[in-house]
């Protein structure tokens, strides 16, 4: 990761080199949130870019990422294997997790959301390069530098281009929270809430379902969740458990 007071340069494509966008750190784009380093590049030129991290291209530039914390991952591991696992044996589909660029429309913006599922009917948007449109239920977890992007930016772009399901999970101490958003008759993402119990039942991938109170304990509960929602019999005893 950078830290100096000029980013490095980029590496070379086709023979030509990038200069990168000059800077002073901390940054911000209102589109974009706080970021580590931004870069004038082409979207080809981001495809190509092994920018080994996190990072978005936006509007001609590309911006890279801090480093994400561990109750972010611990998140993103929990939704990963559950997903996994109820495609593998229930649902199909494809789970892809960030860095997984994503293009919703042509010539947009390319995103690298946390986790994308992909139902098995949409699997061909899957290129070697990019998933090349809408995901259908797409997950964001909230970082430090990412709370305005996820739960307002991205739940724009995400409406505007047409994914059905959309679920904002922030881990960060004092801020815990899960929101979730799925398409109303009106074609519009909305609002959904979990049910008296604490669970939510996805609108798009069948058979999922979590309790909110599992994507905020750091994965204790993914034994749980795998017994329940994908329901694969007993499971061996925890490592360690009496």
């Amino acid at each position: 990761m950078f830290h100096g007071s000029n980013p490095p340069p980029l590496p070379y494509t086709c023979g030509m080199p990038r200069t990168p966008v000059e800077v002073p750190a901390p940054k911000y784009h209102p589109d974009v949130g706080e970021y580590e380093a931004a870069y004038e590049m082409t979207a080809e030129e981001f495809l190509d870019w092994d920018h080994g991290g996190f990072a978005e291209w936006v509007d001609g530039r590309a911006y890279k990422y801090t480093m994400v914390t561990p109750p972010h991952q611990l998140v993103v591991q929990f939704m990963v294997t559950l997903l996994e696992t109820l495609a593998e044996f229930r649902a199909g589909g494809v789970v892809l997790s960030g860095p997984a660029a994503m293009r919703c429309v042509p010539g947009g913006r390319i995103r690298e959301p946390d986790i994308v599922y992909v139902l098995p009917g949409n699997a061909s948007r899957i290129t070697d390069r990019l998933l090349e449109g809408p995901a259908d239920l797409v997950i964001e977890v909230v970082s430090p530098d990412s709370p305005a992007r996820d739960r307002v930016t991205k739940l724009e772009e995400y409406d505007q281009a047409g994914i059905p399901e959309y679920w904002v999970v922030d881990p960060r101490p004092g801020s815990e929270r899960v929101e979730f958003f799925a398409r109303s008759d009106g074609g519009r993402l909305e609002r959904r809430v979990a049910d008296e119990n604490g669970v939510y039942h996805s609108a798009i991938v069948s058979g999922l379902w979590v309790r909110v109170s599992w994507l905020l304990d750091g994965g204790a509960s993914l034994r749980e969740a795998l017994r329940e929602v994908v329901r694969i019999g007993p499971l061996p005893p925890a490592p360690g458990a009496p």
